[in-house]
C-alpha cells in the first residue's frame, strides 16, 4: 500500500483557505483583495518562499478562531468534487493517507475528522490566538510555517514506499524535487501552474484521474 500526502487548498477543497478566512474584512475593498489574491500566488508559483507569502498576508488581513468555525462548518461546501469519496476508498484499501497544509492546523484538523484521517497524519500552520480568538502571530516553532519541505522532512523517514505528493504549488512540487516523496501528481482541476509540471511527472486534471495515477503508482 501507498503513502499518500494530500495539499488542502486547490486540492482537497477547491479554494485557498486563508482568502476565504478573511474574505469578509476584504470583501469592500477589491484592491486590497487582489494584492491578497498576488501574494497567495506568489507563494505558490515561486515568487516568494512560503514563509513571505503567509507573512505579508497575515499583515494586510488575519484571520479569527471565529472565521475558522464558520468555515469549517461549511466544508461540505467548497470540497472538491469526488474527493471525499476518493479519501474513503483510498482509506478502506488500506493506503497511508496524509493532509499536508500552509492552511490554519484548526481547518486542516476538522476536514481530517470529516475524511476519516487519523489526527496524527494531519499537518498545518499553527497560529497562536489571544483571549478573545484573535490573531497573535505564527508559532515560531511551527516548521510547516517555514516550508512544506522542512516540515516534512522531519516526517518522510517513516513513510512506506511508495509515496506520493499530490497538490497544486510549487510547495508541493519542492517535496518530491528534494527527494522526500517517491512521486507527485500535480492537481490541476483548479489551478495550472505552468512551473509545477514538466519531466516525466502527469497531471491530474480532475478526481477521477488522480485516482487513476494513484492507482498506476501504487
Amino acid at each position: 500500500m501507498a503513502t499518500l500526502i494530500f495539499d488542502f487548498d486547490s486540492t482537497l477543497v477547491r479554494c485557498e483557505t486563508l482568502e476565504e478566512l478573511v474574505a469578509d474584512q476584504l470583501r469592500d475593498d477589491p484592491s486590497r483583495s487582489d494584492r491578497y489574491r498576488a501574494m497567495t500566488e506568489a507563494g505558490m508559483s515561486g515568487g516568494w518562499t512560503f514563509a513571505e507569502s503567509l507573512a505579508a498576508r497575515l499583515a494586510v488581513a488575519a484571520p479569527r478562531l471565529a472565521d475558522i468555525e464558520a468555515f469549517t462548518d461549511r466544508l461540505e461546501e467548497v470540497w472538491t468534487e469526488g474527493m471525499p469519496d476518493l479519501v474513503f476508498r483510498l482509506l478502506e484499501r488500506g493506503h497511508e493517507v496524509w493532509i499536508v497544509s500552509g492552511a490554519p492546523f484548526e481547518v486542516v484538523r476538522a476536514a481530517g475528522v470529516r475524511l476519516g484521517v487519523p489526527q496524527d497524519r494531519i499537518r498545518g500552520v499553527r497560529l497562536l490566538w489571544d483571549d478573545t480568538g484573535g490573531f497573535l502571530s505564527v508559532d515560531p516553532e511551527d516548521s510547516f510555517a517555514r516550508s512544506k519541505v522542512e516540515g516534512l522532512a522531519e516526517l518522510a523517514a517513516g513513510w512506506g514506499p511508495p509515496s506520493l505528493m499530490i497538490g497544486d504549488g510549487l510547495t508541493d512540487r519542492a517535496v518530491y524535487d528534494q527527494g522526500l516523496v517517491d512521486h507527485f501528481i500535480p492537481f490541476t482541476a483548479h489551478v495550472r501552474r505552468e512551473v509545477i509540471l514538466g519531466g516525466d511527472i502527469q497531471e491530474a486534471r480532475s478526481t477521477a484521474e488522480l485516482e487513476k495515477l494513484i492507482e498506476s503508482h501504487s
